[in-house]
């Protein structure tokens, strides 16, 4: 059996703001996480959703262009492409 001097119950952003002073003060750290470490926002909630909604102000602002003067075709949005660039930017937040 091991032992820890602190042992944090969840891996999302308050367990991993706890885990990093927590080592700082020179203590042993074990976190225990069901799912994914770093929790639902890195993973599955704001990353992600930033992601989307990133594409959808820039889109927003390609179609206003003729607001300014500047002549565009009209734009289009690849979502396949939007969804892999979604995926790509979290496929490693659980290793972090």
């Amino acid at each position: 059996m091991e032992k820890y001097d602190v042992v944090i119950l969840g891996g999302g952003n308050a367990g991993m703001g706890v885990t990093v002073a927590t080592r700082a003060a020179g203590l042993s750290v074990a976190m225990i996480e069901a799912r994914d470490l770093g929790g639902t926002c890195p993973n599955r909630g704001c990353t992600p959703k930033k992601v989307l909604v990133a594409a959808a102000h820039a889109l927003d602002e390609i179609g206003r262009a003729g607001t300014h003067a500047i002549k565009i075709d009209p734009p289009r949005l690849d979502w396949r492409a939007l969804i892999e660039r979604e995926k790509a930017i979290i496929a490693d937040v659980p290793s972090r």
